[in-house]
């Protein structure tokens, strides 16, 4: 797999590692919080699960991972303007190859995870049977 920071040079790595770390932190906890908002609200009313809920949690996860693969490549970015890189057909090609290698992994992770019975919020069965198609829709902005 090809990962965001390896479409950069060794010396702006630990640059772009720093930015990333602190983008997933923010992130999640982003993603935790609504997540956790959203069941306090329906435990609250009393309601059991719903197919509506578990599409609304699903959008939440796909938001975040979308939310990653973008500010990634910003992060990317940024890095090859702080140490003067430029941004060169490789070095775009290969970032949209590593967003659309995140997405599909991401996916991947998220399927195997409920397969296992693993899984904190479950993949509707419609955008199962759709397949990764959801988050292939970020992949225009990606690039």
């Amino acid at each position: 797999m090809t990962e965001i920071m390896n479409c950069l040079p060794e010396g702006a790595r630990k640059h772009f590692i720093n930015l990333r770390n602190i983008r997933l932190g923010t992130e999640t906890a982003r993603y935790n919080a609504r997540l956790t908002e959203l069941r306090t609200q329906i435990a609250a009313r009393s309601q059991g699960r719903s197919g509506w809920q578990e599409m609304e949690e699903w959008k939440y996860k796909e938001e975040l991972s979308n939310s990653l693969a973008t500010g990634y490549v910003q992060d990317a970015l940024e890095t090859c303007q702080l140490y003067d890189i430029p941004i060169t057909r490789p070095i775009c090609e290969c970032l949209v190859k590593a967003v659309e290698e995140l997405l599909v992994v991401q996916y991947r992770n998220a399927l195997a995870a409920q397969g296992q019975g693993l899984a904190d919020v479950k993949i509707p069965l419609s955008v199962r049977q759709q397949g990764d198609l959801g988050t292939r829709k970020i992949m225009p902005r990606s690039r």
